[in-house]
């Protein structure tokens, strides 16, 4: 299978107009999204989301618990033959509805994870194509202006065809350190903490 993708590149690269003057380009596309400070802007904006869900859930889980110790408590108070008939009665009616609401809050608490899980995983997946298409405008323009026919993802699955062209070819500009540049030239400067 590699020997015929590469004899298809080569035939490919043979038939095109002026062979001799083929630009190839090579960019690792996951190493220029993991730089790109927009990249690293996300992951903290997506950690302090999560960070802010879990809290909730914590908050909830914390209620559950209080909760669950005060149903036990009459729970304990039914069982004891010591406490007259009406107050048994009164507390079995208190456990039942202490039963419903744990589990009116255990559902609460499920709907939440799934509410919280699936806004992180859209979050992610926005941010994600957002970011994917800013790098690919860049990439596109860049090569582009410097007059490349051919560019090659370095990222992509090793055994891929665009992956078997750049093993060992001196000949391939590998572009990843200038559009990581490119990419991070209007990444805002950190201010310094006092």
């Amino acid at each position: 299978m590699k020997k015929l993708v590469l004899i298809g590149f080569l035939a490919l690269s043979f038939s095109l107009p002026g062979r001799a003057d083929l630009k190839v380009a090579l960019i690792d596309t996951g190493k220029a999204f993991d730089a790109f400070y927009k990249t690293q802007e996300a992951a903290t904006r997506i950690a302090a989301q999560r960070a802010s869900y879990q809290k909730d859930i914590e908050d909830l889980q914390a209620q559950h618990l209080n909760l669950s110790q005060a149903a036990q408590k009459l729970a304990d108070a039914v069982k004891d033959t010591t406490t007259p008939m009406d107050i048994r009665k009164s507390d079995d009616a208190s456990l039942s509805q202490k039963v419903q609401d744990l589990q009116m809050l255990e559902r609460e608490i499920d709907q939440v994870r799934q509410t919280d899980t699936e806004e992180i995983r859209d979050e992610l997946l926005r941010s994600h194509q957002e970011i994917s298409g800013e790098i690919m405008k860049v990439i596109t323009a860049y090569v582009a202006g410097k007059g490349y026919d051919l560019v090659l993802d370095k990222s992509s699955d090793p055994t891929a065809p665009a992956a078997l062209f750049f093993y060992g070819s001196s000949r391939v500009d590998d572009l990843t350190p200038e559009i990581i540049a490119r990419l991070n030239a209007s990444a805002p400067v950190p201010t310094a903490s006092h």
